[in-house]
C-alpha cells in the first residue's frame, strides 16, 4: 500500500490534499506572525503612549519649576527695588535737609547785630524744622538747658559744657558775642 500511496502522490486529488495541508501550515504560520506583529505593535503603542505621558509630566514639572523660579526672582526684584527706592528717598531727604541747613547756616553767619533774625535748621534724621531763638539777641540770652534741648531737637549730642557755644557754632553763627 505504501507503493500505491507513493504512486498516487502525483495524482491531482492527493496533490490537492497535500496543498491544503501546506496552506493550512502557511496560514497558521501567517496567523502566528500576524499575532506577534499585532502584539508587538500594541507594545510599541503602549511604549509610545507611556513615553508621551512621561514627556507631558516632565514638561509640566519643568514649567512648574520655571514658574516658581520666576515668581521667586520677581519677589526678590521687587524687594530690591523697594529697598533701593527707600534708600533713594532717604538720601534725597538727607540731601534736601543738608541743603536747607547749609542755606540757613550761610544766612545765620551774617548775624552780627542783636536784632538780626536767625534761620531755623532741620533735624536730618526726622526731617523736622527745628525753631531757633528768633534773633541773635534771643540766642545770646538763651540758658544752657534751652540750648541743650535745641541741640537734641537738631539730633546733636550736647557737650557737657559749653552747650550755648556748641549751638551757636552748629547753626552757623560766627562771632556772635563780638558786638553787643
Amino acid at each position: 500500500m505504501s507503493t500505491e500511496v507513493a504512486r498516487c502522490q502525483n495524482h491531482p486529488a492527493v496533490q490537492a490534499g497535500n496543498g491544503i495541508d501546506q496552506l493550512r501550515t502557511e496560514l497558521r504560520e501567517g496567523i502566528r506572525t500576524l499575532t506577534e506583529a499585532i502584539e508587538a505593535r500594541a507594545t510599541e503603542e503602549e511604549l509610545t503612549t507611556a513615553l508621551q505621558e512621561q514627556k507631558i509630566e516632565f514638561t509640566t514639572a519643568l514649567q512648574a519649576q520655571k514658574n516658581e523660579f520666576t515668581a521667586a526672582l520677581r519677589a526678590q526684584k521687587n524687594e530690591f527695588t523697594t529697598a533701593l527706592q527707600a534708600t533713594k528717598d532717604e538720601m534725597t531727604a538727607l540731601i534736601s535737609d543738608c541743603d536747607f541747613n547749609n542755606r540757613a547756616r550761610i544766612m545765620n553767619s551774617g548775624a552780627f547785630r542783636r536784632e538780626v533774625l536767625l534761620y531755623p535748621l532741620k533735624n536730618t534724621t526726622t526731617h523736622e524744622v527745628v525753631q531757633l531763638p528768633k534773633t541773635l539777641g534771643d540766642l545770646r540770652a538763651l540758658q544752657e538747658p534751652a540750648a541743650e534741648k535745641i541741640l537734641q531737637d537738631l539730633g546733636q549730642d550736647p557737650a557737657r559744657r559749653g552747650k550755648l557755644a556748641q549751638l551757636t557754632q552748629f547753626i552757623g553763627v560766627v562771632n556772635s558775642f563780638a558786638k553787643p
